[in-house]
């Protein structure tokens, strides 16, 4: 929540993905939470071929919060 917040993300600006299979439903980033031409992010529902992917900062605070170990690193997305 704190990186959330400090993102300054209005509410339902980020949600999980709602629709897919079991495997995507409520366990990914929904795709149009992260709507950048051309790009994308890492976590959501499924890989895109030819669009540039990266970890965002909230996927590395999501993990860390999880109590995953992260090394976070500056990110192109939110």
């Amino acid at each position: 929540m704190a990186e959330y917040a400090a993102l300054g993300l209005g509410p339902n600006t980020l949600r999980l993905e709602n629709d897919g299979g079991g495997g995507t439903k409520c366990k990914h980033w929904d795709e149009d939470s992260f709507a950048v031409a051309g790009s994308s992010e890492l976590m959501t529902g499924g890989f895109e071929a030819g669009l540039y992917q990266p970890i965002s900062r909230m996927t590395v605070a999501a993990l860390d919060d999880l109590l995953a170990v992260v090394e976070p690193r500056e990110s192109l997305l939110p």
